[in-house]
């Protein structure tokens, strides 16, 4: 029933709310929006990989623990990203994107 009544109303998924939350989160880190230094717990991706130049080298986890992580989560999903996030020049320009490429 509440899903019928999510589809009806055309709101976004809980899964997507979250995956928007966890983009914006990145991007205020990697842009230092926020007071995180993001150095110490990313690697810029070499530019010999495919995708866009803002990706990140993702460790190995050991476990599911490490693996779901906000880092080597969010870091999957920013990889994964159909256009630079830099090229956008602001956060509301970024959020803005991600929601339409959510639909």
């Amino acid at each position: 029933m509440a899903a019928i009544l999510v589809k009806d109303l055309q709101w976004p998924t809980l899964e997507s709310r979250q995956h928007q939350s966890r983009m914006s989160m990145l991007y205020r880190i990697r842009y230092n929006l926020v007071d995180i230094r993001w150095r110490e717990y990313l690697n810029e991706a070499n530019s010999r990989t495919r995708g866009h130049s803002s990706r990140f080298w993702i460790g190995h986890c050991n476990s599911n623990q490490c693996a779901s992580s906000f880092f080597p989560r969010s870091s999957r999903d920013w990889n994964l990203l159909r256009t630079d996030p830099a090229e956008y020049p602001s956060l509301d320009a970024f959020r803005l994107a991600l929601k339409e490429d959510a639909k």
